[in-house]
């Protein structure tokens, strides 16, 4: 039986006699912009402590039910509400010795998450969150629904600043650009626009205890990185 064998040739054609790689500059251009958030997250957790691990679940379903009652009373629905899953710990006596560990109690916990679209009643929904016997306010965070649209426009803009800079940069030289030869999209450098999904500082409500003052809602950065390279060419 007859095998055909397929070999596959790169050739490297060398540049031609006189050929030159072409002159080029290149730049980098940033951009930031702030958006207005339309969107809060509200996260906070509840706790509890019995002796066997079953009345720790037990209880943590009643507390966590009766706060998400509270918030559908306020106006949120279930959609806007999202719980993680139990969380079940053995305590152990104090201080704890490796060889003879003695168990004395079982601790639930469960965080909850609420995603507010009316920003108006920000203040009102945390109020309600801090009155629902909560053990743990782990604050919120504001973010935009159009990030992505943000994005695009920041990119665009980032474009721009990088014809200008190279455009100012070649006619300092008495040269001119030509075509853009690559582009690449960077990390921005900007300590407000990290790499990753987190689009907003967070914000805490205060202490446990009273009641939380006014939170001021900024302004979302939106940043974006670019590197071009253009062919420098005679003006």
């Amino acid at each position: 039986m007859l095998r055909a064998l397929a070999c596959a040739l790169v050739l490297s054609v060398p540049l031609a006699a006189g050929a030159q790689t072409p002159r080029s500059i290149s730049v980098q251009g940033e951009a930031l912009i702030y958006v207005a958030p339309d969107e809060a997250v509200i996260e906070f957790g509840i706790t509890t402590l019995a002796p066997d691990p079953a009345e720790a679940q037990r209880a943590n379903d009643r507390r966590v039910a009766g706060a998400l009652d509270a918030l559908r009373q306020a106006g949120l629905d279930d959609e806007a509400l999202q719980s993680d899953r139990l969380s079940i710990q053995p305590e152990y006596e104090r201080p704890v010795i490796a060889a003879n560990r003695r168990i004395t109690g079982y601790r639930a916990a469960r965080s909850v998450q609420v995603t507010l679209s009316d920003l108006d009643a920000f203040e009102a929904t945390v109020q309600t969150v801090l009155a629902a016997g909560i053990d743990r306010f782990g604050g919120a965070s504001f973010r935009t629904t159009a990030l992505r649209a943000h994005r695009d426009s920041a990119r665009a803009m980032a474009l721009e600043a990088a014809r200008e800079k190279a455009t100012a940069m070649a006619r300092q030289l008495d040269q001119a650009i030509g075509t853009p030869l690559s582009i690449t999209e960077g990390t921005p450098r900007s300590p407000f626009a990290r790499a990753g999904s987190i689009q907003n500082v967070v914000t805490t409500a205060g202490d446990l205890s009273g009641g939380a003052g006014p939170t001021v809602i900024g302004r979302i950065p939106v940043s974006a990185s670019v590197s071009v390279t253009f062919e420098l060419a005679d003006p």
